[in-house]
């Protein structure tokens, strides 16, 4: 009888283990890359796991999932990607709720491309036909999609409504103060004319009084061609640059070639992050501007 009872206590413990480890479980979130995951993880905040699918150092633009990427994201509640002209091969994923953040960012905020840009196959000839997707790089178009991107979370996840609704609170306030931050001390470049490695800044450009003067490479991944490079070095020269940028996640090759040739600086901005020092948005942010305040003042 006392066997009897030490196995059924045994038992009824593990199953209690066992439930207490199904209902404790986080909500799962799938992102593509981590500037999505580090606006998701302000609202979220411990509350549910966030995962990245594009590893630091790769560029959205050019990842491909490999199968173990494609179960992360059947296995979790949503897939949250950007939109067709950054990470579109998350929107062949299937998934059990896929959300594109573009959809959520208002009208005022977009940005089309300033030079014709080509996207897979599709070539677009006009600028006003593509919408730049780099919002993020601009935090009061991160703070327009917070509300929106918080009632999904709910939405997705009723039982943490009341914490994704005091983070969202708590990272409005935030972004407000570091966009306060970076205006004031953006002050000395203010006016300056920015040259970068491919379009991935115009939103921080635009907000803080800069010039985008040109891109290295319009297309990620595709080098430029001699005529492009070209009639790039005439701009730089013409408009008295400082330097040119480089990105970690794409060859900075071209760009070497080109500061070499005309003697002006060359620095790294990241526009996904993901590494030491630059790993939340706050971080990320506060990197690419020091960056830029470094090599054009």
């Amino acid at each position: 009888m006392k066997k009897i009872i030490a196995f059924s206590l045994i038992v009824l413990f593990f199953a209690i283990n066992e439930t207490h480890t199904v209902f404790s479980q986080k909500p799962v979130f799938v992102v593509t890359g981590y500037p999505v995951k580090f606006i998701l993880e302000e609202i979220t905040h411990n509350v549910a796991d966030v995962t990245a699918l594009v590893p630091p150092g790769a560029s959205p633009h050019t990842f491909a999932p490999n199968p173990s990427d494609i179960r992360k994201v059947q296995n979790a509640k949503a897939l949250f990607y950007v939109s067709e002209e950054l990470d579109g091969w998350a929107a062949k994923i299937q998934a059990k709720n896929v959300i594109r953040l573009m959809d959520y960012l208002p009208e005022e905020y977009k940005m089309n491309f300033a030079e014709p840009h080509k996207h897979g196959n599709e070539s677009h000839e006009s600028a006003n036909d593509i919408i730049d997707p780099h919002f993020w790089t601009d935090p009061l178009a991160v703070k327009s999609i917070v509300g929106k991107l918080t009632e999904i979370l709910v939405k997705l996840d009723k039982a943490n409504e009341k914490s994704y609704r005091d983070n969202a609170k708590l990272f409005i306030t935030r972004l407000e103060l570091l966009n306060l931050q970076i205006q004031a001390r953006t002050v000395q470049i203010r006016g300056k004319t920015i040259f970068l490695f491919h379009p991935s800044f115009r939103y921080f450009i635009k907000r803080y009084g800069m010039n985008y003067g040109g891109a290295i490479e319009i297309d990620p991944g595709v080098e430029p061609s001699a005529r492009h490079t070209g009639d790039l070095i005439a701009k730089i020269k013409k408009s008295g640059a400082k330097a040119i940028f480089t990105e970690p996640q794409l060859n900075p090759g071209p760009a070497k070639v080109i500061a070499e040739s005309i003697g002006i600086k060359l620095a790294q901005l990241d526009p996904n992050g993901g590494v030491t020092g630059r790993n939340n948005y706050f971080d990320l942010l506060f990197y690419n501007m020091i960056v830029l305040i470094n090599s054009l003042k």
